[in-house]
């Protein structure tokens, strides 16, 4: 990246990125939904030895009227965001629109192969049939494999600079099998009694989970393919 680089952190979330990339010494763009949610997290860092990021609201989900046409970016991070859109094609080619000639996208999506994806795909029909309404951006509803997100991201006018996997088969199915339901338990419990058990930081301590990835490195490649997360390193095709 050269000097001063210019990033784009779309879907900033707890600024957790926006922070790092910061402290490197790039000039970041921070984008979510909510200001006031990015305020909130802003306040948890020490930005001393970091350069302030611009923090940008904008609910629609979109580059559409906040990027200037002559505003390109060096980099753009788009992690755990494409999975909620209805139409992720159409961010992808705003990105791809908004990166310097050289730039690249990190992107992460998950894998659809993976059990904690598998379950949350069925919990998300299950709501639709009852007759939830969700909240934009909130549950998933885009489910692929790694290969159909190569192919997507080709067909967004993307080329695969690198791709890996992460968060291994028993670390996905550890989740799915004690998190996602011990967090589904602290949500009830504190909708009906306002009392939350935290049952869900019980059976994720860094411990116990640093133990099943070390596990999960030991296994053969062909359980990767089950493996929860996508990274993806993606340029502007030529």
């Amino acid at each position: 990246m050269p000097p001063l680089a210019k990033a784009l952190d779309f879907g900033a979330g707890s600024l957790r990125e926006t922070y790092a990339l910061a402290a490197d010494g790039f000039a970041v763009t921070a984008v979510d939904m909510c200001l006031d949610t990015m305020q909130s997290y802003y306040k948890d860092y020490d930005w001393t030895s970091a350069r302030e990021p611009q923090l940008v609201a904008n609910p629609a989900i979109s580059l559409v009227g906040f990027v200037a046409a002559e505003k390109k970016f060096d980099l753009i991070c788009a992690f755990d965001v494409l999975e909620h859109l209805d139409r992720p094609e159409e961010l992808c080619e705003e990105m791809r629109d908004c990166l310097d000639t050289k730039g690249v996208l990190f992107c992460s999506v998950p894998n659809r192969l993976s059990l904690v994806e598998i379950l949350t795909r069925a919990r998300w029909k299950i709501g639709l049939a009852r007759g939830r309404v969700f909240a934009p951006g909130e549950p998933h509803v885009q489910f692929r494999s790694p290969n159909e997100w190569r192919r997507f991201f080709n067909r967004s006018g993307f080329e695969v600079v690198d791709h890996e996997m992460a968060m291994g088969v028993l670390f996905v199915t550890w989740t799915a099998l004690a998190a996602l339901p011990a967090r589904w338990l602290d949500v009830f419990m504190q909708r009906r009694l306002g009392w939350r058990p935290r049952a869900e930081r019980a059976v994720t301590t860094p411990t116990l989970m640093s133990k099943i990835n070390a596990i999960d490195g030991l296994l053969p490649r062909f359980f990767e393919r089950f493996s929860g997360s996508n990274l993806f390193v993606l340029r502007a095709a030529a």
